[in-house]
């Protein structure tokens, strides 16, 4: 049995299991995990009947999986967005205050 399958095996079942409180690294990981052992388990004739069935567990937790992974994009799109309005915002304050400003300061 491979390795990289066991591996991709119980990193899948821990993220799931933490589905919530995980980071956007891990779930880079994942997906470069994954993409290591497609070209591998690819290459083999045929696969052993635990090996199926680990691909079956990993592959039920897809769905859940992408949702996640969606709701990260959308927090980091919608961070994007509030730091581009107060970036324009301080711009524009800054573009304001023009120094063609003159104080006087009368003596009485």
């Amino acid at each position: 049995m491979s390795g990289t399958l066991i591996e991709l095996y119980e990193t899948t079942l821990e993220l799931a299991r933490r589905l919530e409180d995980t980071s956007v690294d891990e779930w880079m990981d994942l997906i470069q995990l994954r993409d290591e052992v497609i070209p591998i388990l690819q290459l083999r004739p045929e696969l052993e009947e635990e090996e199926k069935r680990m691909l079956r567990i990993i592959v039920g937790y897809d769905e859940v999986m992408v949702a996640r992974m969606n709701e990260l994009k959308e927090e980091a799109a919608a961070m994007i967005i509030k730091v581009n309005k107060t970036r324009i915002q301080k711009n524009s304050y800054d573009s304001s205050s023009s120094s063609e400003s003159y104080f006087i300061d009368r003596k009485n």
